[in-house]
């Protein structure tokens, strides 16, 4: 879903104008009675809570493991359930370290990101064409095993 971007502010000549009317139960109210040349758009709840989504959705990485494709020639795919993710998030894969790497030596550390990074190198497409289902290819290589990277841009648990 795309945010809106073309607010619109309210135009107008000088300062706003507002008039105060009594009512017979002798509560006042009071009315904007500014002269528009153009009226603006309200920003309302709905707006903010899309602009909330889509940055929480920026920060919202998950660990995901892409598996061994068993395809015996190009292209190799494979479909991985995402819990959350939708059509229309925009996302991207990076390798980095996981939760299991903690113990890790610095160097060995490097070397599981050296290896995600090469593997990752061999994915050309990540899409979610089902909501829930990453589908990923290789249209050349294929990695030896299944391995771990993280999806940036998954959209949040709505609360």
């Amino acid at each position: 879903m795309a945010l809106k971007t073309n607010y619109k502010a309210d135009v107008f000549e000088g300062n706003r104008k507002y008039q105060i009317i009594q009512d017979g139960e002798g509560k006042s109210e009071i009315q904007d009675v500014t002269v528009y040349s153009q009226e603006g758009d309200v920003f309302g709840p709905k707006d903010i809570n899309a602009t909330n989504r889509a940055v929480n959705a920026l920060r919202n990485d998950k660990q995901i493991t892409i598996p061994a494709f068993t395809q015996s020639a190009a292209p190799y795919t494979a479909d991985i359930k995402v819990q959350h993710l939708k059509t229309t998030d925009a996302i991207e894969l990076y390798a980095g370290l996981i939760k299991s790497d903690s113990e890790l030596t610095v160097a060995q550390k490097a070397e599981k990101i050296k290896i995600r990074r090469k593997y990752l190198n061999m994915i050309d497409n990540a899409e979610c064409n089902t909501d829930g289902i990453l589908t990923v290819t290789s249209y050349s290589k294929k990695p030896a095993t299944e391995f771990a990277v993280w999806l940036r841009g998954c959209s949040a648990e709505e609360e």
